[in-house]
């Protein structure tokens, strides 16, 4: 059965049509409404059966907006080159159960909401049958546009999800997850492009491994949210522009599982990554920021085998309170500018933290807790200052270099056969160096000039070497 309809009106128009049958495989919709004026037309349609298709164009050049309503139920159906153009527009489309059912909506304007279901909604029993490789995607182009696609089910694996809103203040939100009880969703992709100013994209993705999420904001005023539960999955935020932010919905890390990746991209003003932490092994996390006055600030990461890479390019950077809990971690933090201000810490044992300074007025702070940890500084600029500490443990190793004027060194080495190797070339460094322990060894080098140090050792069968010219 194919369906046609056409309604042009100054009032209120309302399209309603529903078709059904086992295999509903000619069940077309083709619904076409213009608003010249009135109340804003209404379509409503329902399928049920499997391979329908329906097709949406609404226009307004006035009044209220358009609301279309589409409900689906089986599999391999469609909602195919929709659009709703003008201002206030209302799309929600329902595709309840079956498989590889396929959902986009256009809407050009202002103050639009779009809302796709595809599996099951929240709340309704997991008996109902739901079906994998689903794809829902929304376009809107204007201003405080709102995006939402809803992908969840027990066990659901291979949904696509896009999101694509150009103008001011749009919002959008991906939710792909499984339902209570069951067993996760797996191989979603989730991604989200918005073009404009203070643009808004959260991302959820529990259940199964392998899913990946892809935010991508240009513009100002961004903020990304992604959170992920599972395994192997894949997240990596881009922001282009001024005063972007990169959090975590509200009561959750970034990730939570094994052999997770994730990836932040900041290229501008004023940006800041709040909360991208990892809990579980085997996770790398990667941080780049580029432009002036960066900060990050993130919980870090829990688990064994992690690794970390923060990097900032440009002026007034700071990275504080990012962390590693676990064992055999690796850390790594460069910072290229001035100002720059790095504190960064571990707890467990044999980690490694390398932590790289360019640039004048540099600060770093590294504590490690534990045993067999290892940990490089290498400074080069003017007004550098450094201040670690290795406690708690055994055979940790500390090496810092520094290469400059005026620069000082603090560190504090708790602990049996730890290892401590400083040095500085330039006018006016400054060392103090201290040990609790036995069989502990330090050495100092300072060259060029106004050198000071000050060790202190306490224990038996320590030594120390101090070498200045």
């Amino acid at each position: 059965m194919i369906t046609k309809l056409k309604a042009n009106s100054m009032a209120a128009a309302i399209a309603l049509i529903v078709s059904s049958g086992a295999y509903a495989a000619d069940n077309a919709a083709n619904v076409t409404q213009n608003n010249l004026g009135g109340d804003g037309e209404r379509a409503v349609i329902v399928q049920v059966g499997s391979q329908g298709e329906i097709t949406i164009t609404q226009t307004g050049t006035g009044g209220v907006g358009n609301d279309a309503n589409v409900y689906q139920s089986g599999s391999r159906n469609k909602v195919v080159d929709s659009f709703q153009i003008g201002s206030g527009n209302r799309a929600t489309v329902d595709q309840i159960g079956g498989a590889r059912n396929n959902a986009k909506f256009q809407q050009d304007g202002a103050q639009n909401t779009a809302n796709i279901f595809q599996g099951m909604r929240p709340g309704d029993s997991p008996a109902v049958p739901t079906g994998d490789e689903n794809t829902a995607r929304v376009f809107q182009t204007g201003n405080s546009n709102v995006g939402t696609v809803n992908q969840y089910g027990p066990g659901v694996s291979g949904n696509y999800a896009k999101i694509r809103q150009y103008g001011d203040g749009n919002t959008g939100a991906i939710n792909q997850n499984e339902a209570p009880n069951t067993v996760g969703a797996n191989d979603s992709d989730a991604r989200m492009l918005q073009r404009g100013n203070a643009n808004q994209a959260t991302i959820w993705q529990r259940g199964g491994p392998d899913n990946i999420a892809r935010t991508e904001q240009r513009g100002d005023e961004n903020l990304a949210r992604t959170f992920q539960k599972g395994a192997n999955n894949n997240m990596a935020v881009t922001q282009i522009g001024s005063f972007n932010t990169v959090d975590a919905p509200s009561g959750n890390g970034g990730q939570r599982g094994d052999d997770n990746v994730a990836t932040v991209e900041q290229t501008g003003d004023n940006n800041q990554v709040l909360n991208v932490g990892q809990i579980g092994d085997g996770n790398t996390g990667e941080i780049y920021q580029t432009g002036n006055t960066n900060y990050i600030n993130t919980p870090g990461q829990v688990g064994d085998g992690n690794f970390a890479t923060l990097r900032q390019d440009g002026d007034n950077n700071s990275i504080t309170g990012n962390g590693q809990f676990g064992n055999g971690n690796s850390l790594t933090a460069d910072q290229s500018g001035n100002w720059n201000s790095a504190m960064l810490s571990q707890t467990g044992e044999a980690n490694t933290a390398d932590v790289g300074q360019t640039g004048d007025r540099n600060s770093s702070h590294l504590s490690q807790d534990g045993v067999e940890h290892y940990a490089t500084i290498n400074i080069v600029g003017n007004d550098n200052t450094t201040n670690s500490m290795q406690g708690g443990g055994e055979g940790n190793l500390l090496t810092i270099t520094i290469s400059g004027n005026a620069n000082a060194a603090f560190t504090n080495q708790m602990g049996n056969a730890n290892n401590i190797d400083l040095s500085q070339g330039g006018n006016g460094n400054f060392a103090t160096m201290q040990q609790h322990g036995n069989g502990n060894f330090a050495g100092v080098s300072q060259q060029n000039g106004g050198n000071y140090a000050n060790t202190w050792q306490a224990g038996n069968a320590n030594t120390i070497t101090v070498d200045q010219q």
